[in-house]
């Protein structure tokens, strides 16, 4: 059996049959074997109640899968992976 490719995972133990990542996620590794080894690119957050990876809010920060509210009086666009995009508000 072959490894299920980056991006990808072999949804049942042993399977053969490998499925891609949901939109905006990867994997960081070959032979994934979970919907689990797939991350959120930055810039991204998982939403639970989806199951896939959404666009950062504006307001917000994105990494790992997990979403930051920029500190107050500042905002950031959609989109942003960084706190230093989180710019003060006029």
């Amino acid at each position: 059996c072959a490894p299920c490719p980056l991006d990808s995972y072999a949804e049942l133990g042993g399977s053969t049959t490998c499925v891609r990542c949901p939109q905006r996620s990867f994997t960081s590794a070959m032979a994934s074997t979970s919907l689990f080894d797939c991350q959120c690119f930055n810039g991204t957050f998982f939403d639970h109640d989806k199951g896939l990876c959404e666009q950062c809010p504006p307001g917000y920060w994105c990494t790992s899968g997990q979403m930051f509210v920029c500190p107050v009086n500042s905002a950031s666009l959609k989109g942003s992976d960084d706190a230093s995009n989180c710019e003060c508000k006029d």
